[in-house]
């Protein structure tokens, strides 16, 4: 990510030091946050065609080394699902993601297993 961090400083996205993942810049009198973990990025800004530029200037710089897949509106499936729909609140769930997990897991792991310590309750 340090090549990003050094693409959006050159195009005047100010990094605080506290958060290296989290550049921001005013663009047309309104704030733009670009936010990355890993290999997801959210970009926040009021003015749909300011994501645009942003997202074509990402495209030329990265599209070559690997696909770029855009998702806008108030809901996104990521490995969590950010749900924006109620205004002033996020819901961040991950309830198809930990399903897939274990629905992945080994057939020898299915069943029950015995507790290692039995405790007694009487006196």
């Amino acid at each position: 990510m340090e090549d990003l961090t050094a693409k959006l400083t050159s195009t005047e996205f100010s990094i605080k030091p506290f958060d290296y993942c989290v550049p921001n810049n005013t663009i047309n009198n309104k704030q733009c946050t670009i936010r990355w973990h890993v290999d997801e990025i959210k970009i926040s800004q009021t003015d749909p065609q300011v994501v645009d530029c942003i997202l074509e200037d990402l495209r030329i710089a990265y599209e070559k080394d690997a696909l770029l897949i855009e998702s806008r509106g108030m809901l996104h499936h990521l490995g969590m699902k950010l749900d924006f729909t109620v205004k002033g609140k996020v819901s961040i769930t991950m309830f198809n993601y930990i399903k897939n997990i274990l629905d992945e897991l080994p057939i020898e792991m299915a069943g029950v297993a015995v507790m290692p310590l039995k405790v007694s309750t009487s006196s």
